[in-house]
């Protein structure tokens, strides 16, 4: 039996917590996030440490030591990005401090991240090149690339190979625009970003964002007046933008000057060697560039174009920002393009006249393919085929599959793949493609492996060949085989970049695959575990341990696996296992468990103490602690430590709940034992709601309501609620505070009252007040009234009332009755009064007042569904300008529930209703799922989410809202 003072110190405590917080509860709370995320990191749960540390900053947002660990956890995760962020906050805030030990050590742990990362995406360039090698059209490698080379702050080759990705991909997203436009800022190309924000706010008229970075570009480039329309376009579509109204204060008292100056200078070039001298040189050495570089001039000069064009390709990689490079480029793909720009002409000379001509459409395709402007290429083909389906030119369908399988379209491709084959079955190249699209594709590996038998009996020592037959193999998990094939590739060219990329994906594939395997064995066991099948799930963790890496971790779910299908002799063996190599509290609390189950106090209480004296800031540890001096009727230490954890520590709520349950089983000695019981509870009602429909109307409210029990019969407590109203132009917030009384006058009948106040910026405080009487019995009937007066706005859900303040007071009736026959009646009957609103006219004679009435019959046909007819009706005096107020409003309906599940825990339900507005020749609807979800005993949280279509104001009314509420009886 807790104490009286005890009590009201707990009372003062939730309390100050709920209304106050304070100073010292942050920092207590902070340490003990503090703790609790540094034991998980210690056990290896890196994501539960990191939810922590997220809290533990919020505490303290000037604190290294939270950014530090923080990254620390990123980094265990391979979450760099997110780390090497973490670690530049750290060090901020250590070189402000001015701490030199503590600068060294969170600069040795960010180096170590920086070098870790660099090398991951320097892997991570290396395998989207590859990918580019194979499909050079796919914009998401150069995408990928250049945000690698972002992460690694080498911004000159961000931007080049985000200008790559642009040119493939003119649809890029809001978000790739703003991480390239970053990355050109940080190169000083303003102008550059500014012509590129031009363009994407035209494609993208209502992001905020855009128009935002717009305008700071604007304001580096002294352009203050178009900064200004920047920032206000922005904010016409998210007021109150701080970053946009920060901008916006610049703009309009001329921001600094930033002057920019492009010192860039290009080389002459070098001296010229023949042709096949520089073709020797580069073959003998691939990477003796400078004779690549000559091979082009001199293929140049003797107008072999597309051969200097393939040189360059090579040169690409490696010399993109070099001004010889640049220069070259430049002039070999103006030549080369010019003379596929007049074969694309000469062949659409053809078409216009002859629109459907094989050979000028096979022309045309290939040159446009030759300058790479792919979708032209495949959109040519696509209306050809379209307009002519049964053609059955090869050359033109195996073009047109080539393209298709670079855009990954790959059922396309093998439908037109295997037509081509029709008509030439014997061509290798061809059976060999075919092959090969089945592969990329995954299925039909059986028409693969036949095509790919034909053309490696007769080439052997073809590279692409060797590959794909490896890539078969691969894909069915026959590693062996694969293995095969690639060292044949490798012999024939072990500097192939296919090759090597192949190599690593096959090593990748092999190590996953054997992964996947065991991992899908403990899989299995963790699933029987979940469905509390212990005994089934043993052999498959045995399995796990027996072929997989030592793991502690799943040592000590094996431990508890045991431990849990009662097998407490072998869990026992297990833990003193994992003791005996290193202690390890969590494992020692384990074992004390195992000892409690065994009925053997002494050691029980030796692993408990032993653990908490480790960590003494853990609650859970200390709560084992107290069950075992409980359990050996050890009182007073079991009290110590609860009155520890209670008072000296921070227990969440779950935890407090645990406390209190301990109390109770420690038999109540001396003067508590003939202490008054109060208070009676104490209740926690927090509540979230949203109400938004298709007249620009949105409603969001939350908040809470705090109870606690006088008497048996009486109840007091507060609420308060935060709703924010918002229509197309505007939004006002209000906040509800309120006193509230409750009273149980019998076993069926209770009321309430309610009165407080409504606050909002710019206007003056109103009174809110409510009531209510509910007489119920059972599941048999209910009848309940209220009345409630306080803001319309917030009771009326009108867009016209956002800014405009009246009072609105409502008389409500409703209940149902349930018959022993299985007929149901429910319904409601609502006063509404509304002050008056706007000047007076022939229609409008003063405040508004109406009714609505619902009225429901129905029953249930079968255990869980339950129907019904229902009749509703609405009038009001006047209709008003300013809120729904319809006169002879009503509707017929049927109406439906269905239970979906329900258990001791939980229970869901979907419902909705159809019906007919005579008026207006108009269908109305309505669909909502309700649940309730017992969390614990004394936990539970109902929510509700619908959406509705009705006729009102002349035309279609659609809204959707949303519920979740909860009841959290503290004590």
């Amino acid at each position: 039996m807790i104490s009286a003072n005890y009590k009201i110190r707990i009372f003062a405590l939730v309390i100050g917590l709920f209304l106050l917080g304070g100073n010292i509860f942050s920092q207590e709370q902070a340490q003990s996030y503090s703790t609790l995320a540094q034991s998980h990191m210690k056990a290896g749960r890196y994501g539960e440490a990191i939810a922590l540390w997220n809290k533990y900053v919020t505490f303290k947002p000037r604190d290294v030591f939270g950014y530090n660990q923080r990254a620390l956890c990123y980094e265990k995760r391979s979450q760099f990005e997110y780390a090497i962020v973490d670690m530049k906050k750290a060090i901020k805030l250590a070189r402000e401090k001015g701490d030199k030990k503590e600068i060294d050590a969170v600069w040795a742990d960010f180096s170590r991240m920086r070098e870790t990362f660099d090398k991951i995406l320097e892997k991570k360039i290396e395998g989207h090149k590859r990918e580019i090698a194979i499909d050079p059209e796919d914009p998401f490698n150069y995408l990928e690339i250049g945000k690698s080379y972002a992460n690694m702050e080498k911004f000159p080759k961000a931007e080049d190979w985000y200008d790559q990705y642009l040119a493939r991909d003119p649809n890029a997203s809001p978000d790739e625009i703003l991480r390239y436009t970053n990355v050109l800022s940080m190169n000083k190309h303003y102008g550059k970003a500014e012509g590129k924000l031009k363009e994407y706010t035209e494609k993208y008229p209502k992001d905020h964002r855009l128009w935002n970075k717009l305008g700071y570009i604007s304001n580096w480039l002294s352009k203050y007046k178009q900064a200004e329309e920047a920032f206000l376009k922005a904010l016409s579509f998210k007021p109150y933008f701080k970053l946009a109204e920060e901008g916006l204060d610049v703009a309009r008292r001329e921001g600094y000057i930033i002057n920019y100056v492009d010192t860039d200078t290009r080389k002459q070039k070098q001296k010229e060697y023949p042709v096949d001298k520089y073709y020797r040189l580069v073959k003998q050495n691939p990477r003796d560039y400078e004779s690549r570089f000559n091979l082009v001039d001199e293929l140049v000069k003797v107008d072999r174009l597309e051969e200097a064009y393939q040189q360059l390709l090579i040169l690409q990689k490696t010399h993109s920002d070099d001004n010889r490079f640049i220069k070259k480029w430049d002039y070999v793909t103006g030549i080369r393009n010019k003379k596929y720009e007049t074969r694309v002409a000469n062949a659409q000379k053809i078409l216009e006249k002859d629109p459907y001509n094989e050979n000028a459409t096979l022309i045309l395709a290939q040159n446009y393919e030759l300058m790479e402007d792919y979708e032209s290429s495949l959109g040519l083909l696509d209306v050809f085929f379209e307009e002519n389906p049964d053609n059955r030119n090869v050359p033109l369908m195996y073009m047109y599959a080539r393209l298709l399988g670079w855009y990954k379209d790959f059922e396309v491709a093998i439908g037109y793949m295997d037509k081509v084959l029709e008509a030439r079955p014997d061509n290798l190249d061809y059976q060999l493609y075919r092959a090969q699209l089945s592969v990329w594709n995954t299925q039909d590996f059986g028409i693969a492996r036949k095509y790919l038998e034909n053309v490696y009996a007769a080439k052997p020592k073809n590279v692409s060949v060797l590959l794909t037959y490896s890539s078969l193999e691969m894909h069915e998990a026959n590693f062996e085989e694969a293995e095969k094939y690639l060292q044949l590739a490798k012999e024939i060219a072990p500097e192939n970049q296919d090759v090597i990329y192949h190599e690593s994906t096959l090593e990748f594939r092999k190590l996953r695959y054997e992964e996947e395997r065991i991992g899908r064995v403990l899989e299995e066991g963790r699933k029987l575990a979940i469905d509390e099948h212990y005994d089934e799930a043993l052999p498959y963790y045995e399995q796990y341990l027996a072929e997989a890496e030592p793991n502690d971790l799943i040592t000590k779910e094996y431990g508890v696996i045991n431990f849990r299908a009662k097998y407490y002799e072998k869990a026992l063996q297990v833990y003193n296992e994992l003791l005996a190599k290193q202690f390890d509290p969590d494992v020692a609390v384990e074992r004390g468990q195992v000892y409690y189950a065994l009925d053997d106090p002494e050691n029980a209480i030796n692993d408990f103490r032993r653990a908490v004296y480790t960590q003494p800031e853990d609650i859970n540890k200390r709560i084992f602690l107290a069950d075992a001096y409980t359990k050996y009727e050890m009182y007073s230490e079991a009290e110590k430590q609860l009155d520890t954890l209670e008072y000296n520590m921070s227990p969440d709520s779950t935890q407090l709940e645990m406390i209190k349950k301990r109390r109770n089983w420690i038999p109540a000695r001396g003067l508590n034992a003939i202490l008054y019981k109060f208070p009676s509870h104490i209740r926690l009602g927090p509540v979230a709601a949203f109400y938004t429909d298709d007249l620009d109307f949105q409603m969001i409210k939350f908040g809470s309501m705090l109870e606690m029990g006088v008497t048996d019969f009486m109840a007091v407590g507060v609420s308060l609620f935060r709703t924010s109203l918002k229509n197309s132009s505007s939004t006002r917030a209000f906040t509800t505070f309120k006193g509230n009384v409750f009273f149980t006058l019998t076993k069926n009948i209770s009321a309430g009252a309610g009165y407080g106040v409504i606050n909002s910026t710019g206007i003056d405080s109103q009174t809110e007040i409510d009531g209510f009487i509910r007489l119920t019995k059972d599941k048999l009937y209910e009848i309940r009234g209220s009345y409630i007066k306080s803001d319309a706005g917030i009771n009326l859900y009108s867009p016209s009332l956002v800014n405009v303040r009246r009072n609105a007071t409502i008389w409500r009736a409703d209940g149902f009755y349930q018959h022993k026959a299985g007929i149901k009646v429910s319904g409601y009957f609502q006063y509404i009064t509304a002050e008056y609103v706007g000047a007076p006219d022939e229609t409008n004679w003063g405040d508004n007042e109406g009714n609505q009435l619902q009225l429901r019959i129905g029953r249930k046909f079968i255990d869980y569904i339950e129907a019904g007819y229902e009749y509703y009706f609405s009038n009001f005096k006047y209709d008003s300008e300013y809120y729904y107020s319809p006169q002879g409003f009503e509707s017929h309906s049927l109406w439906g529930e269905a239970e979906v599940d329900k258990t001791v825990d939980y229970e869901i339900y979907v419902g909705g209703k159809l019906g007919y507005v005579p008026a207006s020749d108009f269908l109305i609807r309505e669909a909502y799922i309700r649940g309730e979800y017992k969390v614990l005993k004394y936990l539970i949280i109902n929510g509700r989410l619908g959406y509705g279509s009705t006729y009102r104001d002349d035309s279609s009314y659609n809204s959707f809202s949303g519920e979740i509420s909860a009841s959290w009886m503290i004590y």
